[in-house]
């Protein structure tokens, strides 16, 4: 499940693999965060090595996710839980409304899928972030996600939604 924010046209699941499959998008991307890209963390990569590597994580990171999605349905050990996502916080004991995160299948990937966790097998996408820096908190673009993260969990918290009866069509206003 993804979230479709009021002030976009799809949600941001399938925003994220737009965003990462589009060269205009991140070519903008990594020249306007040029320092972080090439500050030592990822070997001084080219702006253009980072949109051909983006692209192509991405088109294999998309495929896994919805294949693992598919057969965690039918096949328990299985799961998104169990392979996808991770918990945002390490301290954070609640299983219900848990920050997540995924990363990107490659070594130190910067691709990232933020979600809220409803249960074993129920994840709500709330956005995504190339992140080239320690923490989200560094820059503005990581710093949105977690606000998203935030505003997802307190929705789905006020309409009650814990489990997968209530699975259905979720509309968040900004």
């Amino acid at each position: 499940m993804s979230v479709q924010f009021d002030n976009s046209t799809v949600d941001e699941f399938r925003k994220a693999f737009n965003q990462w499959q589009d060269v205009e998008y991140l070519e903008h991307f990594f020249e306007l965060h040029k320092y972080d890209l090439q500050s030592g963390f990822y070997n001084n990569i080219s702006i253009e090595d980072a949109v051909l590597r983006t692209i192509n994580e991405s088109s294999a990171f998309e495929e896994y996710i919805l294949k693992i999605a598919q057969k965690g349905s039918k096949e328990k050990e299985t799961t998104l839980n169990n392979i996808i996502f991770r918990t945002l916080n390490k301290y954070e004991t609640s299983l219900v409304y848990q920050k997540n995160k995924a990363y990107g299948l490659v070594s130190k990937s910067w691709l990232r899928i933020y979600a809220i966790r409803i249960s074993a097998d129920i994840f709500v996408v709330s956005g995504s972030a190339i992140k080239l820096t320690a923490t989200m908190e560094e820059r503005l673009h990581t710093k949105n996600e977690l606000d998203k993260l935030k505003k997802t969990a307190q929705y789905l918290k006020s309409i009650g939604f814990e489990d997968t009866d209530d699975y259905g069509f979720i509309e968040i206003y900004n």
